[in-house]
């Protein structure tokens, strides 16, 4: 139980940071919930926000999201707090309600808050999260460029592990052949084996995208391939963050791809 009570709290520091954030909206939520006098909106705001919270905070909830999904994104679900809207909510009731007062509140409110948000993530031990969807960078940053590229709405792109329990989470327009649980599988996918190998087996991977239907490859930079690069049906399309994207573009056929 300790062990499962730790693993709640981590998640909780994962998301809140220093914590400023989370104190703002939990005294605004006792805001709404002692002034405001529609019971829709209190309902919304503050009954969800607390059934959310007890959720997430419950022990058996916690083991069996470990245990079946992924322990490395259970602080993932405190992204669906209304927190955002309630403190939009929170601003605009003080500003309508007591102009003067309620118009300096929310400017100091915004002032001390954001220096307190931005040191946290400056400071977090989640190095390379420094932006507002807290995961790295470069899986922004690839997808990002991923749909550049792409002419398609849904992109079907084969990662490697360190993408994989944030990708979709930032983008659903992304498919991949393999999840996250592919990790900790005890037959991993042969995909998956393959984009994990030191030295990178076009080849093999042609294969794997005619079945699957795969039309992208990101790898690191560094990945060497097996045989020379023109071997092979593949054209390396970008470079971001580290990471070469590949397209697999056959012509009439023949494996000629070229760097």
């Amino acid at each position: 139980m300790a062990e499962i009570l730790n693993g709640i709290f981590t998640a909780y520091s994962r998301y809140s940071g220093s914590g400023v954030i989370m104190i703002i909206f939990f005294v605004g939520l006792i805001y709404i919930a002692v002034t405001e006098k529609n019971s829709g909106t209190r309902t919304i705001l503050v009954d969800v926000s607390a059934l959310l919270l007890l959720g997430i905070f419950l022990p058996p909830v916690y083991y069996i999201y470990t245990k079946f999904i992924n322990g490395e994104t259970y602080w993932q679900l405190f992204w669906m707090l209304p927190i955002g809207i309630g403190l939009g909510y929170v601003a605009s009731k003080l500003i309508r309600e007591h102009t003067l007062s309620g118009v300096t509140l929310v400017l100091v409110v915004l002032f001390f808050g954001g220096e307190f948000i931005s040191t946290s993530i400056e400071d977090d031990d989640l190095t390379n999260l420094s932006n507002v969807y807290r995961m790295p960078t470069e899986v922004v940053e690839v997808v990002d460029r991923l749909h550049d590229i792409s002419d398609e709405k849904v992109i079907h792109v084969a990662f490697t592990e360190e993408f994989l329990p944030y990708v979709r989470q930032y983008d659903a327009d992304i498919v991949m052949p393999y999840g996250y649980s592919v990790v900790t599988s005890d037959r991993p996918a042969q995909f998956f084996m393959l984009m994990s190998s030191e030295i990178a087996d076009f080849s093999a991977l042609e294969q794997e995208c005619i079945h699957t239907g795969t039309e992208y490859l990101v790898l690191p930079s560094d990945r060497k391939p097996k045989r020379p690069f023109g071997h092979y049906a593949f054209r390396r399309v970008a470079e971001v963050s580290g990471y070469s994207i590949y397209q697999y573009a056959p012509t009439n056929g023949k494996v000629v791809g070229s760097d």
